[in-house]
């Protein structure tokens, strides 16, 4: 019978040899392809910038090239909490601001912080966000700039960024806060 002659098939050297090919070839083929997967740990990649804010970035910057502007910057990098526990930074933990100008010989010199607001901002809920983030940043000496800014529609135009932005107030105030901030 056929269990007969299993023994006699498990240690014929053309089974195990093949048998070693294959686990060779399995390991090779793994170590091949392991780097060229990507892994995935439930996150995936997005844009910095929707389309909105990319060609507000491209147009401020062009508008104050003697400035340089940062997009999505977190409102820690900006502020921290007088307190200390975590329930005051929980407040800012995780939010961003859309752009923070700076002077160009010096980005710790934040001359404003520029939000841009779209419909989403009429809203109860998003009003009372924003007016608080607003108050969050006073409190830290920056000036907040909203623009109302609706998928390519109400932008400033160049020469009023450039208006705004250069402002002499705004610029003194600049290197009081980069002062103040050590």
């Amino acid at each position: 019978m056929f269990t007969d002659a299993l023994p006699g098939l498990l240690y014929n050297p053309l089974i195990i040899g093949a048998g070693v090919v294959a686990l060779v070839v399995a390991l090779l083929r793994a170590a091949i392809d392991k780097p060229l997967r990507k892994q995935d740990h439930g996150f995936m990649p997005v844009a910095l910038l929707n389309g909105t804010e990319r060609a507000f970035f491209r147009e401020l910057e062009s508008a104050v090239p003697e400035l340089r502007v940062f997009p999505q910057v977190a409102m820690g990098a900006l502020l921290q909490p007088r307190q200390r526990g975590y329930a005051a930074w929980n407040q800012i933990a995780g939010q961003r601001v859309d752009f923070v100008v700076a002077l160009r010989d010096d980005p710790c010199a934040v001359v404003a912080v520029i939000e841009l607001d779209g419909r989403s901002h009429d809203r109860g809920p998003r009003r009372a966000a924003d007016a608080a983030r607003d108050t969050r940043l006073a409190a830290g000496g920056y000036e907040v700039i909203r623009w109302r800014c609706e998928r390519g529609k109400g932008r400033p135009d160049a020469a009023a960024m450039r208006e705004r932005l250069m402002d002499p107030a705004l610029l003194v105030g600049a290197e009081k806060r980069r002062q103040a901030a050590g």
